[in-house]
Protein backbone atom coordinates (compact mmCIF):
# COMPACT_ATOMS: atom_id res chain seq x y z
CA UNK A 1 0.00 0.00 0.00
CA UNK A 2 1.72 3.26 -1.29
CA UNK A 3 0.47 6.93 -0.80
CA UNK A 4 2.28 9.70 -2.41
CA UNK A 5 0.66 13.41 -2.63
CA UNK A 6 2.16 16.81 -3.69
CA UNK A 7 3.94 16.19 -7.11
CA UNK A 8 3.20 19.50 -8.45
CA UNK A 9 3.96 19.16 -11.91
CA UNK A 10 7.38 17.28 -11.48
CA UNK A 11 6.71 14.42 -14.10
CA UNK A 12 10.15 12.98 -14.26
CA UNK A 13 10.54 12.89 -10.54
CA UNK A 14 7.15 10.89 -10.49
CA UNK A 15 7.88 8.67 -13.00
CA UNK A 16 11.57 7.50 -11.35
CA UNK A 17 9.94 7.02 -7.86
CA UNK A 18 7.28 4.65 -9.95
CA UNK A 19 10.44 3.21 -11.00
CA UNK A 20 12.05 2.52 -8.03
CA UNK A 21 8.55 1.60 -6.59
CA UNK A 22 8.43 -1.55 -9.20
CA UNK A 23 4.46 -2.15 -8.92
CA UNK A 24 2.89 -4.94 -9.52
CA UNK A 25 -1.00 -5.88 -9.28
CA UNK A 26 -0.42 -6.99 -6.06
CA UNK A 27 -0.04 -3.00 -4.92
CA UNK A 28 -2.27 -0.28 -3.97
CA UNK A 29 -1.50 3.41 -5.00
CA UNK A 30 -3.00 6.13 -3.78
CA UNK A 31 -2.42 10.19 -5.06
CA UNK A 32 -3.39 12.80 -2.61
CA UNK A 33 -3.45 15.38 -4.28
CA UNK A 34 -1.74 18.32 -5.45
CA UNK A 35 -1.16 16.75 -8.80
CA UNK A 36 0.00 19.81 -10.72
CA UNK A 37 0.91 23.61 -10.76
CA UNK A 38 4.99 24.78 -9.54
CA UNK A 39 6.29 22.28 -11.14
CA UNK A 40 8.19 22.11 -14.98
CA UNK A 41 6.00 19.52 -16.40
CA UNK A 42 1.67 19.78 -15.90
CA UNK A 43 0.05 18.50 -18.85
CA UNK A 44 2.53 15.46 -18.89
CA UNK A 45 2.50 14.69 -15.42
CA UNK A 46 -1.54 15.21 -15.29
CA UNK A 47 -1.90 12.42 -17.93
CA UNK A 48 0.53 10.47 -16.59
CA UNK A 49 -1.32 10.05 -13.40
CA UNK A 50 -4.53 9.78 -15.67
CA UNK A 51 -2.66 6.61 -16.83
CA UNK A 52 -1.80 5.37 -13.39
CA UNK A 53 -5.82 5.30 -12.47
CA UNK A 54 -6.59 3.71 -15.33
CA UNK A 55 -4.81 0.84 -14.25
CA UNK A 56 -5.76 0.95 -10.98
CA UNK A 57 -4.40 4.10 -8.92
CA UNK A 58 -6.75 6.00 -6.41
CA UNK A 59 -6.50 9.01 -7.04
CA UNK A 60 -8.26 12.82 -5.27
CA UNK A 61 -8.01 16.47 -5.30
CA UNK A 62 -5.50 18.79 -3.65
CA UNK A 63 -6.00 22.29 -3.17
CA UNK A 64 -4.27 23.49 -6.72
CA UNK A 65 -5.99 20.77 -8.47
CA UNK A 66 -9.67 22.19 -7.24
CA UNK A 67 -8.72 25.98 -8.05
CA UNK A 68 -7.01 25.25 -11.83
CA UNK A 69 -11.02 23.51 -11.93
CA UNK A 70 -12.77 26.26 -11.20
CA UNK A 71 -10.71 28.28 -13.39
CA UNK A 72 -11.38 26.13 -15.93
CA UNK A 73 -15.10 26.05 -15.43
CA UNK A 74 -15.25 29.36 -15.96
CA UNK A 75 -15.01 30.92 -12.06
CA UNK A 76 -13.20 33.99 -11.16
CA UNK A 77 -10.05 33.10 -8.53
CA UNK A 78 -9.90 35.58 -5.17
CA UNK A 79 -8.45 38.13 -6.73
CA UNK A 80 -11.00 38.38 -9.02
CA UNK A 81 -9.32 37.35 -11.22
CA UNK A 82 -10.06 34.62 -14.98
CA UNK A 83 -8.13 32.02 -16.29
CA UNK A 84 -6.47 34.44 -18.69
CA UNK A 85 -5.06 36.14 -15.46
CA UNK A 86 -4.51 33.66 -13.61
CA UNK A 87 -2.44 31.66 -15.99
CA UNK A 88 -0.22 34.56 -16.80
CA UNK A 89 0.41 34.79 -13.02
CA UNK A 90 0.98 31.16 -12.51
CA UNK A 91 3.67 30.99 -15.26
CA UNK A 92 5.68 34.55 -14.17
CA UNK A 93 5.36 32.94 -10.50
CA UNK A 94 6.29 28.88 -11.30
CA UNK A 95 8.04 29.21 -15.25
CA UNK A 96 5.21 26.84 -16.36
CA UNK A 97 1.36 25.96 -15.76
CA UNK A 98 -1.30 23.75 -16.82
CA UNK A 99 -3.10 26.72 -18.04
CA UNK A 100 -0.70 27.76 -20.32
CA UNK A 101 -0.09 24.33 -21.39
CA UNK A 102 -3.64 24.41 -21.95
CA UNK A 103 -3.94 27.88 -23.93
CA UNK A 104 -0.56 26.76 -26.00
CA UNK A 105 -2.15 23.12 -27.02
CA UNK A 106 -5.11 25.01 -27.96
CA UNK A 107 -3.62 27.57 -29.87
CA UNK A 108 -3.93 30.25 -27.82
CA UNK A 109 -1.36 32.24 -25.64
CA UNK A 110 -0.42 34.38 -22.77
CA UNK A 111 -0.98 37.58 -24.43
CA UNK A 112 -4.68 37.48 -25.73
CA UNK A 113 -7.23 40.13 -23.67
CA UNK A 114 -10.91 40.58 -24.21
CA UNK A 115 -11.53 37.09 -25.27
CA UNK A 116 -12.07 34.85 -21.98
CA UNK A 117 -14.94 32.94 -23.14
CA UNK A 118 -13.43 32.09 -26.30
CA UNK A 119 -10.31 30.87 -24.55
CA UNK A 120 -12.24 28.89 -22.43
CA UNK A 121 -14.36 27.56 -24.70
CA UNK A 122 -11.15 26.06 -27.06
CA UNK A 123 -9.56 24.79 -23.90
CA UNK A 124 -12.83 22.92 -22.91
CA UNK A 125 -12.96 21.29 -26.27
CA UNK A 126 -9.49 20.11 -26.64
CA UNK A 127 -8.86 19.10 -23.97
CA UNK A 128 -12.53 17.48 -22.33
CA UNK A 129 -10.87 14.21 -21.23
CA UNK A 130 -8.36 16.64 -18.38
CA UNK A 131 -10.64 18.38 -17.40
CA UNK A 132 -13.27 15.59 -16.85
CA UNK A 133 -10.35 13.76 -14.67
CA UNK A 134 -10.34 16.15 -12.54
CA UNK A 135 -13.78 17.35 -11.93
CA UNK A 136 -14.29 13.75 -11.25
CA UNK A 137 -11.60 13.13 -8.95
CA UNK A 138 -12.65 12.43 -5.02
CA UNK A 139 -11.82 14.90 -2.28
CA UNK A 140 -11.33 11.98 0.62
CA UNK A 141 -10.39 7.89 0.20
CA UNK A 142 -11.11 6.27 2.56
CA UNK A 143 -10.26 2.39 3.31
CA UNK A 144 -10.77 -0.22 6.38
CA UNK A 145 -7.93 1.02 8.01
CA UNK A 146 -7.13 4.44 6.67
CA UNK A 147 -8.13 7.76 5.46
CA UNK A 148 -6.41 10.23 2.70
CA UNK A 149 -7.28 13.80 1.87
CA UNK A 150 -4.76 16.22 1.15
CA UNK A 151 -5.14 18.28 3.58
CA UNK A 152 -7.17 17.33 6.77
CA UNK A 153 -10.76 16.87 8.45
CA UNK A 154 -11.74 17.69 11.10
CA UNK A 155 -13.13 14.23 12.35
CA UNK A 156 -14.00 10.90 10.69
CA UNK A 157 -17.81 10.87 10.43
CA UNK A 158 -17.87 11.42 6.77
CA UNK A 159 -21.01 11.41 5.82
CA UNK A 160 -21.43 14.42 7.78
CA UNK A 161 -18.65 16.03 5.47
CA UNK A 162 -20.36 15.14 2.55
CA UNK A 163 -22.42 18.43 2.17
CA UNK A 164 -19.14 20.93 3.33
CA UNK A 165 -17.07 22.76 0.85
CA UNK A 166 -14.13 20.89 -0.41
CA UNK A 167 -11.85 23.72 -0.07
CA UNK A 168 -12.27 23.29 3.70
CA UNK A 169 -9.98 19.60 3.34
CA UNK A 170 -7.67 20.37 0.10
CA UNK A 171 -6.27 23.67 1.90
CA UNK A 172 -5.90 23.15 6.08
CA UNK A 173 -2.72 24.49 6.74
CA UNK A 174 -0.52 23.36 9.97
CA UNK A 175 -3.07 20.27 9.89
CA UNK A 176 -0.94 18.23 12.75
CA UNK A 177 -0.56 21.28 15.33
CA UNK A 178 -4.65 21.71 15.20
CA UNK A 179 -4.31 18.44 18.04
CA UNK A 180 -6.87 16.13 16.31
CA UNK A 181 -6.91 12.18 17.19
CA UNK A 182 -8.08 9.60 14.68
CA UNK A 183 -9.21 5.74 15.00
CA UNK A 184 -7.83 5.21 11.24
CA UNK A 185 -4.68 6.30 10.16
CA UNK A 186 -4.78 9.19 8.46
CA UNK A 187 -2.83 10.43 5.42
CA UNK A 188 -2.75 13.87 4.34
CA UNK A 189 -0.25 16.25 2.25
CA UNK A 190 -0.45 19.80 1.32
CA UNK A 191 1.64 21.27 4.19
CA UNK A 192 5.31 19.91 4.01
CA UNK A 193 6.56 17.11 6.57
CA UNK A 194 9.14 19.70 7.64
CA UNK A 195 7.07 22.40 8.97
CA UNK A 196 6.38 20.00 11.73
CA UNK A 197 10.40 19.35 12.83
CA UNK A 198 11.61 21.47 15.55
CA UNK A 199 15.72 22.04 15.35
CA UNK A 200 16.03 20.81 12.01
CA UNK A 201 14.68 20.58 8.34
CA UNK A 202 13.26 17.16 7.46
CA UNK A 203 11.44 16.41 4.09
CA UNK A 204 10.76 12.93 5.40
CA UNK A 205 7.10 11.78 5.97
CA UNK A 206 6.58 12.66 9.59
CA UNK A 207 4.27 10.20 11.20
CA UNK A 208 2.84 11.03 14.77
CA UNK A 209 1.68 7.98 16.66
CA UNK A 210 -0.66 9.81 19.04
CA UNK A 211 -2.59 11.47 16.68
CA UNK A 212 -2.29 8.56 14.42
CA UNK A 213 -1.58 11.24 11.30
CA UNK A 214 1.37 10.73 8.25
CA UNK A 215 1.99 13.73 6.86
CA UNK A 216 3.65 12.71 3.37
CA UNK A 217 4.03 16.20 1.90
CA UNK A 218 8.61 16.54 0.39
CA UNK A 219 8.19 19.73 -0.34
CA UNK A 220 7.97 19.18 -3.64
CA UNK A 221 7.80 22.67 -5.79
CA UNK A 222 7.76 24.93 -2.32
CA UNK A 223 11.36 24.19 -1.13
CA UNK A 224 14.40 24.38 -3.37
CA UNK A 225 15.52 21.10 -1.33
CA UNK A 226 12.07 19.55 -1.86
CA UNK A 227 11.46 15.95 -2.63
CA UNK A 228 8.34 13.81 -3.76
CA UNK A 229 7.56 11.08 -1.10
CA UNK A 230 6.24 7.56 -1.32
CA UNK A 231 5.02 6.02 1.66
CA UNK A 232 5.30 2.23 1.73
CA UNK A 233 3.02 -0.32 4.35
CA UNK A 234 3.38 -3.99 3.59
CA UNK A 235 -0.68 -4.49 3.67
CA UNK A 236 -3.41 -2.52 4.79
CA UNK A 237 -4.01 -2.72 8.18
CA UNK A 238 -0.43 -2.36 9.09
CA UNK A 239 1.53 0.24 10.85
CA UNK A 240 4.93 -0.55 9.28
CA UNK A 241 6.00 2.29 7.89
CA UNK A 242 8.65 2.91 5.32
CA UNK A 243 9.34 5.63 2.40
CA UNK A 244 11.79 6.36 -0.26
CA UNK A 245 11.38 9.69 -2.26
CA UNK A 246 13.03 11.21 -5.41
CA UNK A 247 14.27 14.58 -6.23
CA UNK A 248 17.11 16.21 -8.77
CA UNK A 249 20.00 16.47 -6.50
CA UNK A 250 23.00 14.53 -7.15
CA UNK A 251 24.41 11.49 -4.93
CA UNK A 252 28.09 12.15 -3.47
CA UNK A 253 30.02 10.12 -1.39
CA UNK A 254 31.33 11.41 2.38
CA UNK A 255 34.87 10.51 2.53
CA UNK A 256 34.94 11.83 6.21
CA UNK A 257 33.43 12.02 9.21
CA UNK A 258 31.63 14.65 10.97
CA UNK A 259 29.92 14.95 14.23
CA UNK A 260 26.30 16.03 14.79
CA UNK A 261 25.82 19.69 15.85
CA UNK A 262 24.51 20.19 19.44
CA UNK A 263 22.10 22.82 20.01
CA UNK A 264 21.87 24.04 15.72
CA UNK A 265 19.82 27.19 14.93
CA UNK A 266 16.60 25.75 12.96
CA UNK A 267 14.33 28.50 11.44
CA UNK A 268 11.02 27.53 8.93
CA UNK A 269 7.65 28.33 8.48
CA UNK A 270 5.36 28.55 10.34
CA UNK A 271 7.66 29.76 12.92
CA UNK A 272 10.07 32.35 11.04
CA UNK A 273 8.77 35.43 12.53
CA UNK A 274 11.78 37.48 13.90
CA UNK A 275 12.31 41.44 15.02
CA UNK A 276 14.69 43.27 14.44
CA UNK A 277 17.48 44.48 18.10
CA UNK A 278 19.51 46.03 16.25
CA UNK A 279 21.07 46.86 12.71
CA UNK A 280 25.13 45.61 12.37
CA UNK A 281 27.85 46.91 10.23
CA UNK A 282 27.19 43.32 8.27
CA UNK A 283 24.15 42.80 8.57
CA UNK A 284 21.29 42.82 11.59
CA UNK A 285 20.94 41.62 14.78
CA UNK A 286 17.73 39.36 15.10
CA UNK A 287 15.58 37.80 18.09
CA UNK A 288 13.64 34.39 17.14
CA UNK A 289 10.32 34.90 17.75
CA UNK A 290 9.04 31.10 18.05
CA UNK A 291 12.43 30.27 20.17
CA UNK A 292 13.48 33.04 21.65
CA UNK A 293 17.25 32.85 20.01
CA UNK A 294 19.24 35.90 19.23
CA UNK A 295 21.25 35.39 16.06
CA UNK A 296 22.66 37.96 13.13
CA UNK A 297 21.78 37.63 9.85
CA UNK A 298 22.17 39.46 6.39
CA UNK A 299 18.88 41.83 5.99
CA UNK A 300 18.25 40.46 2.15
CA UNK A 301 16.73 37.30 4.30
CA UNK A 302 13.79 38.98 5.41
CA UNK A 303 10.51 40.00 4.05
CA UNK A 304 7.49 41.90 5.32
CA UNK A 305 3.78 39.79 5.08
CA UNK A 306 0.99 38.77 7.21
CA UNK A 307 1.50 41.99 9.41
CA UNK A 308 4.70 40.72 10.66
CA UNK A 309 8.50 40.77 9.56
CA UNK A 310 10.09 36.97 8.84
CA UNK A 311 13.29 35.60 7.53
CA UNK A 312 13.96 32.74 4.98
CA UNK A 313 14.20 29.33 5.91
CA UNK A 314 17.69 28.61 7.82
CA UNK A 315 19.60 26.24 9.19
CA UNK A 316 23.12 25.69 11.08
CA UNK A 317 22.65 21.87 11.72
CA UNK A 318 25.37 19.49 11.02
CA UNK A 319 24.20 16.18 10.40
CA UNK A 320 26.49 13.17 11.47
CA UNK A 321 28.26 11.66 8.68
CA UNK A 322 30.31 8.69 8.36
CA UNK A 323 33.03 8.81 5.88
CA UNK A 324 31.38 6.07 2.58
CA UNK A 325 28.09 7.00 3.29
CA UNK A 326 25.76 8.78 0.54
CA UNK A 327 24.79 12.00 0.69
CA UNK A 328 22.81 14.27 -1.62
CA UNK A 329 24.46 17.50 -2.56
CA UNK A 330 22.06 20.79 -2.33
CA UNK A 331 24.62 23.49 -2.60
CA UNK A 332 28.58 23.12 -2.39
CA UNK A 333 30.32 26.72 -0.92
CA UNK A 334 33.74 26.88 -0.36
CA UNK A 335 34.60 25.11 3.40
CA UNK A 336 31.06 23.21 3.24
CA UNK A 337 28.40 22.19 1.09
CA UNK A 338 24.59 21.57 2.10
CA UNK A 339 23.48 17.95 2.43
CA UNK A 340 20.51 16.08 2.19
CA UNK A 341 20.44 12.81 4.26
CA UNK A 342 17.51 11.01 4.72
CA UNK A 343 15.56 13.83 4.51
CA UNK A 344 17.25 15.74 6.63
CA UNK A 345 19.09 19.13 5.74
CA UNK A 346 22.18 20.30 6.79
CA UNK A 347 25.93 21.46 6.79
CA UNK A 348 28.84 18.74 5.70
CA UNK A 349 32.09 20.12 6.14
CA UNK A 350 34.15 17.71 5.21
CA UNK A 351 35.89 16.05 1.79
CA UNK A 352 33.63 13.86 -0.58
CA UNK A 353 33.20 12.33 -3.96
CA UNK A 354 30.76 12.88 -6.71
CA UNK A 355 28.95 9.68 -7.84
Amino acid sequence: MIAISDIHGHAQWLKRLLEELRLTDQDELFIVGDLIERGPENLETLRLIMELQRRGAHVSRGNWDLHVLKLLDGAKDQADNGLMSAARAFTQRFGNSLLGDFLQGAGMDLGMEGEENRVLRAIQAAYAPEIEFLRGLPDIMETPHMIFVHGGIPHERLDVLEDQSAGVFLKNDCFVMKGLSFRKFLVVGHTPARSYTEGVICHAPYIHWEQRIASIDGGCGVAREGQINALILPQEDSEEFSWISQDDFPFIRALEDQKSSENPLTIHWPHNEVEILSRERNGVLLRHCFSGRVFSASEGDLFFGNGGLYIRDMTDYQPAVRAGETLKLISAQKDRAMVKKNGLVGWYSGRYEKI
